[in-house]
């Protein structure tokens, strides 16, 4: 069994308060000596004792001095530059826990949309999707999208006649008419409310535009060969 969780709170007793702060600030220097033999840094340590009595030092008095010394010797730039308070410090982890949470929902959704097309593919009719699963395609759609302008933002204008132009056939499909809100009506579906109306697409309109976006990551190898070196504007990090 682990050790318990010990409550960061004021210790009442007095008795016990005193045993952990012993405990801690051998701890404490232990910890300290660790650091600067593995790391082959310089630190100090300095205590005060809540009873008033001479503070505890880590490794000397005198070392500390120098430290100390060495430490003002710096500009207030050079001392400031990696301090950080308590409200600094949570505000720089929180921004860092939304950046991987907006990660992994970037990454939920991309497999959710991967499956939804794979069921497509495989008979599932349009019409049997529901509303959440029609917003993840189209957003995946528009992620595609985005992708794409990216990449063709890379190629030479049609007016600088450097390279060759897009063929009409490689354009994406247009999106389907909307469902005239009668027809709709008639059929028994149910319209959302303003803000959440998404237009009845075919299958078809969705399965070219996802196959459209994979197959533009060949327009690289085309312009290779014209002698253009083209880079991706948007690779994966390692960390992906």
């Amino acid at each position: 069994m682990g050790r318990k969780r010990v409550e960061l709170s004021w210790i009442q007793n007095e008795s016990s308060r005193k045993i952990t702060f012993k405990k801690r600030k051998k701890g404490l220097g232990k910890k300290m000596e660790e650091l600067t033999i593995l790391c082959g840094v310089e630190g100090c340590l300095l205590i005060l004792n809540p009873d008033g009595t001479d503070p505890f030092v880590w490794p000397s008095t005198d070392k500390a001095k120098e430290m100390l010394a060495q430490f003002e010797s710096l500009s207030k730039i050079e001392q400031t530059k990696k301090m950080m308070n308590y409200d600094q410090y949570m505000e720089e982890a929180n921004e860092k826990l939304c950046r991987s949470i907006a990660k992994h929902e970037k990454r939920n959704k991309e497999m959710e949309a991967s499956q939804i097309m794979h069921q497509i593919s495989h008979g599932r009719r349009i019409e049997a999707l529901t509303i959440e699963e029609l917003n993840v395609l189209i957003w995946y759609s528009e992620q595609k999208l985005k992708y794409i302008r990216r990449r063709t933002q890379l190629f030479p204008k049609k007016s600088d006649h450097s390279g060759p132009s897009l063929p009409a056939s490689e354009q994406p499909p247009p999106p389907p008419p909307p469902i005239p809100i009668e027809q709709a009506t008639a059929s028994g579906n149910t319209i959302p409310k303003e803000g959440n109306i998404i237009e009845e697409a075919s299958g078809q309109f969705f399965m070219e535009l996802l196959s459209y976006g994979e197959n533009k990551i060949e327009d690289a190898s085309l312009a290779n060969e014209m002698g253009q070196r083209i880079e991706d504007p948007c690779p994966k990090s390692h960390d992906d």
